[in-house]
């Protein structure tokens, strides 16, 4: 009589070397009848079975495998490589000691190469990223971003600062402006204006009709400034569901692991966006404080100005988040997240509530749980928007429907940040290389886990 397992109280059991084999076998036997990596056998090793029917299987070499009850493989791990995939077998996450790989909600890649020269390369999608080093710039250390979108290179600076302990980065504008020009832009317009957007009729906007819809009138610059920034959001998003492996209108895998999401969109109501454009005017009057006192710019504009309670994060990039509940759900570029509680003084994440998404993203209302460094992008992301916002503003003020700035605004002229280092001249290269050295690292994940 075969002996029994020895039983854990997470309900799993460590096989015996005659059970391991035997399951692993039955396993191997499944496994045939599957595609791609999850056709392939697994090697021998010590089994441990779980409550939810998965099993663990390590290899006598070290490597290790999660397989899900149906056999496919969950996760693989080795010296040097952490993966875990999808019930088809493609890679949702991959860490190597210079190599973070992960995919969005819509399959979407982003790929984080870490050179030994301390530059980071982040490429997302096909043709977009960008490259971060260490520069000094006016005697001080900052990080300068190259970023790269089909042919177009623009730069931004960051200021470095700690923040419960964690190292974060933030945004520098480009231009600073006197302060009537901030005052014109942060206090309602005499009467409202009749705005056109140049993107009404284009292939994103009409994707998201049932998500964000543009006003026809607005009674002031923030509330301009809120679909200027939302537009330009979702305009990426959309761009960089178009580049990824799957169809823009594709969901996630039904069968994939504990995921949740979003069966339709919930939009951005007017309410929403209401309260958008008072964070957005909020703002606008930080970065007028931040422009008359340039050595208190992170205490006026990092992230301990925005982790207050019901301050609305837009979200800026594809992220795979936690709900409250333990399972996962995918955030893109113009989900809605509200901070309900400040975080804890200890703490290195937030909770924040999911209020507007869409379709096949985290659903409305879940409680979700976001890095700081996380939170720091999508800050960063917002800034970069509400920059390029009032250059357009100050640049087209009295045209296309905008009502005409007082003189005492624009008199005076913007003063741009002077002598910004030289862009990464190989920055293009390295963002496409990035890409290329993910698919080779994925290839080289089934030679690894499978090879002899």
């Amino acid at each position: 009589m075969p002996r029994e397992p020895s039983g854990r109280k997470d309900g799993s059991a460590t096989l015996s070397s005659h059970e391991s084999d035997e399951t692993r076998h039955r396993i191997n036997d499944v496994r045939t009848g599957l595609s791609g990596v999850n056709r392939l056998p697994v090697p021998r090793g010590a089994v441990t079975t779980h409550a939810n029917g998965s099993v663990t299987v390590k290899a006598v070499d070290g490597r290790q495998y999660g397989l899900r009850a149906n056999g496919t493989l969950a996760s693989y791990r080795s010296t040097s490589m952490h993966a875990t995939l999808d019930p088809n077998g493609r890679v949702q996450s991959m860490h190597t000691g210079a190599l973070d790989v992960s995919r969005g909600p819509h399959g979407a890649r982003m790929v984080v190469m870490h050179r030994p020269d301390h530059t980071v390369v982040v490429s997302m999608g096909l043709h977009g990223g960008y490259v971060q080093r260490p520069v000094m710039w006016h005697g001080q250390a900052v990080v300068q971003r190259t970023y790269v979108s089909g042919g177009h290179v623009v730069t931004h600076l960051y200021a470095p600062y700690t923040y419960h302990g964690v190292a974060l980065v933030n945004y520098v504008p480009h231009t600073h402006y006197v302060p009537a020009f901030y005052g014109w832009v942060y206090y309602p317009w005499h009467a409202p204006a009749v705005y056109a957007w140049g993107w009404t009729s284009t292939p994103w906007y009409q994707a998201d009709t049932g998500y964000f819809v543009a006003l026809p009138t607005y009674p002031s610059a923030a509330l301009w400034l809120t679909d200027y920034i939302l537009g330009g959001m979702l305009a990426t998003a959309y761009e960089l569901q178009q580049q990824s492996d799957q169809a823009v209108d594709a969901g996630p895998d039904e069968t994939a692991d504990d995921a949740v999401y979003a069966q339709t969109d919930t939009s951005i109501t007017p309410q929403l966006k209401q309260a958008l454009a008072e964070e957005v005017a909020q703002q606008v009057s930080s970065e007028n404080a931040a422009a008359q006192n340039p050595q208190a710019s992170t205490e006026l504009t990092g992230l301990s100005r925005a982790l207050v309670q019901n301050h609305l994060f837009i979200v800026t990039q594809p992220l795979n988040v936690t709900s409250e509940d333990g399972h996962t759900c995918g955030l893109t570029s113009g989900d809605l997240l509200k901070v309900q509680t400040p975080p804890a003084d200890n703490a290195i994440a937030a909770e924040l509530s999911v209020e507007a998404s869409r379709k096949a993203d985290c659903p409305a209302h879940q409680m979700v749980t976001v890095t700081f460094e996380d939170l720091q992008e999508m800050q960063n992301g917002f800034r970069a928007q509400v920059d390029g916002g009032l250059t357009t503003l100050h640049d087209q003020q009295g045209q296309n429907g905008l009502p005409a700035a007082p003189m005492s605004a624009i008199a005076p002229p913007p003063r741009p940040i002077d002598d910004l280092p030289p862009p990464a001249p190989d920055a293009q290269a390295l963002v496409s290389g990035a890409q290329q050295q993910a698919d080779n690292s994925e290839a080289h994940l089934t030679k690894t886990a499978f090879g002899e």
